[in-house]
Protein backbone atom coordinates (compact mmCIF):
# COMPACT_ATOMS: atom_id res chain seq x y z
CA UNK A 1 0.00 0.00 0.00
CA UNK A 2 1.31 3.28 -0.54
CA UNK A 3 0.30 6.73 0.94
CA UNK A 4 -0.32 10.05 -0.57
CA UNK A 5 2.02 12.58 0.16
CA UNK A 6 -0.71 15.21 -0.05
CA UNK A 7 -3.08 14.16 1.68
CA UNK A 8 -2.21 11.12 3.13
CA UNK A 9 -4.88 9.09 1.94
CA UNK A 10 -4.17 5.37 1.60
CA UNK A 11 -3.82 3.65 -2.55
CA UNK A 12 -3.22 0.50 -3.82
CA UNK A 13 0.60 0.30 -4.72
CA UNK A 14 0.13 0.16 -8.36
CA UNK A 15 -1.59 3.93 -8.22
CA UNK A 16 -0.28 6.40 -9.80
CA UNK A 17 -2.64 8.69 -8.70
CA UNK A 18 -4.15 9.56 -5.54
CA UNK A 19 -7.84 7.82 -5.83
CA UNK A 20 -8.87 10.83 -3.00
CA UNK A 21 -7.19 14.25 -4.16
CA UNK A 22 -5.97 13.02 -8.03
CA UNK A 23 -2.38 14.41 -7.39
CA UNK A 24 0.35 12.16 -8.98
CA UNK A 25 1.80 9.36 -6.38
CA UNK A 26 5.45 9.46 -6.23
CA UNK A 27 7.58 6.74 -6.90
CA UNK A 28 10.27 6.96 -4.75
CA UNK A 29 9.32 4.24 -1.63
CA UNK A 30 11.67 6.40 0.73
CA UNK A 31 10.12 9.34 0.97
CA UNK A 32 7.34 10.38 3.53
CA UNK A 33 5.10 6.47 2.65
CA UNK A 34 3.10 6.87 5.27
CA UNK A 35 1.50 9.77 6.01
CA UNK A 36 -1.27 9.51 8.03
CA UNK A 37 -3.68 12.34 9.13
CA UNK A 38 -3.78 13.30 13.05
CA UNK A 39 -6.94 13.88 14.29
CA UNK A 40 -7.03 17.31 15.18
CA UNK A 41 -7.47 17.50 19.37
CA UNK A 42 -10.77 19.50 20.12
CA UNK A 43 -10.04 19.70 23.66
CA UNK A 44 -7.20 21.05 23.45
CA UNK A 45 -9.00 24.95 22.89
CA UNK A 46 -11.14 24.45 25.81
CA UNK A 47 -8.29 23.46 28.01
CA UNK A 48 -6.39 27.01 26.57
CA UNK A 49 -9.64 28.97 26.88
CA UNK A 50 -9.78 27.38 30.57
CA UNK A 51 -6.41 28.57 31.83
CA UNK A 52 -7.34 31.86 30.11
CA UNK A 53 -10.20 32.35 32.28
CA UNK A 54 -8.35 31.38 35.25
CA UNK A 55 -5.24 33.74 34.78
CA UNK A 56 -7.91 36.68 34.03
CA UNK A 57 -10.13 36.07 37.26
CA UNK A 58 -6.67 35.71 39.20
CA UNK A 59 -5.18 38.89 37.64
CA UNK A 60 -8.49 41.10 38.53
CA UNK A 61 -8.48 39.47 42.22
CA UNK A 62 -4.80 40.63 42.53
CA UNK A 63 -5.73 44.13 40.49
CA UNK A 64 -8.76 44.50 43.73
CA UNK A 65 -6.49 43.71 46.50
CA UNK A 66 -3.68 46.09 44.96
CA UNK A 67 -6.01 49.14 44.37
CA UNK A 68 -7.17 48.61 48.17
CA UNK A 69 -4.01 48.23 49.35
CA UNK A 70 -2.39 51.20 47.31
CA UNK A 71 -5.74 53.36 48.46
CA UNK A 72 -4.72 52.88 51.84
CA UNK A 73 -0.73 53.35 51.36
CA UNK A 74 -2.09 56.70 50.09
CA UNK A 75 -4.15 57.51 53.12
CA UNK A 76 -1.27 56.38 55.42
CA UNK A 77 1.36 58.98 53.50
CA UNK A 78 -1.35 61.81 53.13
CA UNK A 79 -1.99 61.51 56.72
CA UNK A 80 1.55 61.73 57.93
CA UNK A 81 2.34 64.52 55.93
CA UNK A 82 -1.08 66.27 57.75
CA UNK A 83 0.89 65.03 61.25
CA UNK A 84 4.29 66.75 59.89
CA UNK A 85 3.24 69.91 58.32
Amino acid sequence: MKYCEHCGQENSSSSNFCQACGKKMSTNNNSKQKKERQPKKKGSKKVLYSILAFLVIILAGAGYIFKDTLFLFKRHLYERIQFCC
